[in-house]
């Protein structure tokens, strides 16, 4: 990279902006920005939140409540058939009944451990820093553009 080229001036660098590409480094990219965000946020894809709670104990536990309490049984498709196509038919309608209970009981868990964290103040400390940092900013932008 060009370090005196004018459209560097709006590329992120490392060392608060003062790093250049003589030591090998240019800019930043895209995705080492949204990956250090992600960390400082400790923020994760839904897919891997939810595959590390689904292997969690206090969720088996939750199943298995949910279970008990009948949720999962699905009379319409528990009788099996003598048909090998109306069999099949319905072996593929009661794992989407079951699958698509088990994702309204991932939701439910899921929102029950976000209250939980919400009340124990964890995680979203740093996100409201970064809001109110940000309202401030724009305020104070507003009274200086109106002086």
């Amino acid at each position: 990279y060009d370090d005196y080229h004018p459209s560097n001036a709006n590329r992120f660098f490392l060392l608060n902006g003062v790093a250049s590409s003589v030591n090998g480094r240019g800019p930043l990219l895209l995705g080492e920005v949204a990956a250090a965000g992600l960390c400082q946020l400790q923020a994760k894809s839904r897919r891997q939140a939810q595959e590390e709670v689904m292997q969690s104990p206090l969720f088996e536990q939750f199943v298995g409540a949910v279970r008990n309490k009948g949720f999962f049984e699905d009379p319409e498709h528990a009788t099996p058939k003598s048909d090998p196509r109306e069999e099949e038919e319905r072996l593929v309608l009661q794992k989407a009944v079951h699958d698509e209970r088990m994702a309204k009981v991932v939701c439910k868990f899921r929102n029950k451990l976000a209250a939980k964290v919400d009340l124990q103040g964890e995680g979203g400390g740093f996100m409201m820093q970064m809001l109110d940092f940000h309202h401030s900013r724009r305020i104070n932008r507003v009274i200086h553009s109106r002086k």
